[in-house]
This record gives structure tokens, sequence and C-alpha cells, in this order.
């Protein structure tokens, strides 16, 4: 489990949108970077962090962290298994149409 700011990567690509970050972000650690999130670091601003994640647990962490505010996955490896994202964490609405976050995205919640 990592987090990045967000402003590193955007820096770095500046013409891509969050989701083709974190897709990147991704491909670096593949292992670490199965899942990853985006959350803002204070209540109110803006998405300012990446967060990486390999495990159900890592991914719980960041949606429970008292310093993780309005948490939702990005970015989702196709080799993840549904299985191992709850269908109640929120997920962004911004992955591009067909991805894979946006057809979790779309699962009903339990």
């Amino acid at each position: 489990m990592g987090s990045h700011r967000i402003s590193f990567w955007r820096d770095q690509h500046p013409s891509l949108a969050d989701y083709e970050l974190a897709e990147k972000l991704s491909a670096v650690d593949p292992v670490d970077g199965a899942i990853i999130v985006r959350y803002k670091s204070g209540a109110g601003g803006t998405y300012d962090q990446f967060g990486s994640c390999a495990s159900p647990d890592m991914l719980l962490a960041y949606f429970r962290s008292e310093n993780c505010h309005e948490t939702e996955i990005l970015y989702v490896d196709e080799r993840v298994p549904q299985r191992m994202i709850p269908s109640e964490f929120r997920v962004t609405q911004h992955a591009p149409e067909g991805s894979y976050a946006a057809r979790l995205g779309k699962r009903p919640n339990r």
C-alpha cells in the first residue's frame, strides 16, 4: 500500500486525466498497484492523493482511514476478481465507458 501525490503525476503527464494517471501508476508497480484509489487528504478539498493496494485489507484501510476523505476506486486491473472489491465501495464515475472500473461501478450494492 502506498500513497502518491496526484500533483506529481499531473506535472509529469499534464494532458492525462486522473484515470489515465492511475493506469500509469498501476503499471509502475503491478503488484501493489492492482487497485488505485484517489482521495482527499483534507475534508472539503480536492482530490490530491492516489493510493495503491493489492489486497482487500489494503483497500479497506483507505476507505476507513480518518485521513482519507471521499475515497473512491479509480482504477482496477482486469486481473483483480470482482469478489475482491465489496460492492458498497464507491467507484469513480470518471472511468472511461467499458473500462473494468466503470463496469464495477454499475454493480448493484448488496
